[in-house]
C-alpha cells in the first residue's frame, strides 16, 4: 500500500507541474447572442468544445472569460464557433499556439460586427 501511495503522490504532483492554464476572454456588443458562443480547443489528441456546463465561465454584459486547467503542454488550435447565419459578424481566424508547461496562457477576441452592419 505504502508504494502504491509513492507512486500515486509522484504521479499526481508531477502531472500538476507539467500541466498548462488557458484563459480565453471573447466579447461582443451583441450581448444576447455572447450566451451562444462556443470555441473547438484541440491538441494533436483531441478536440473540445467550450465553455463546458462544469467549467469556470465567468461573464457581464458582453465578455465571456473561460478558465482551462489542467492542459498538458504542446501545440493547440482555438476555433470560435459564432452563431452567423446572417452574416453580422466578421470571420474570426484559427488561432495556434504553443503551451509550455507551468504557464498560463490568455487568449483576448473581440468579435466585431461587419464593417457593412455598423453603418446601418
Amino acid at each position: 500500500m505504502k508504494r502504491f501511495l509513492t507512486l500515486f503522490t509522484t504521479l499526481f504532483f508531477t502531472w500538476q507541474i507539467e500541466a498548462a492554464t488557458l484563459i480565453v476572454t471573447y466579447q461582443t456588443t451583441l450581448s444576447e447572442r455572447l450566451e451562444r458562443i462556443r470555441f473547438l480547443l484541440a491538441d494533436a489528441q483531441q478536440q473540445q468544445m467550450y465553455p463546458k456546463d462544469d467549467g469556470f465561465v465567468k461573464g457581464d454584459s458582453g465578455s465571456q472569460m473561460v478558465l482551462i486547467e489542467g492542459l498538458a503542454p504542446g501545440e493547440y488550435t482555438l476555433e470560435f464557433v459564432v452563431p452567423n447565419r446572417d452574416d453580422f459578424f466578421e470571420e474570426i481566424p484559427i488561432k495556434t499556439f504553443q503551451l509550455e508547461q507551468d504557464t498560463v496562457y490568455k487568449i483576448d477576441q473581440v468579435i466585431k460586427f461587419k464593417k457593412s452592419i455598423e453603418t446601418l
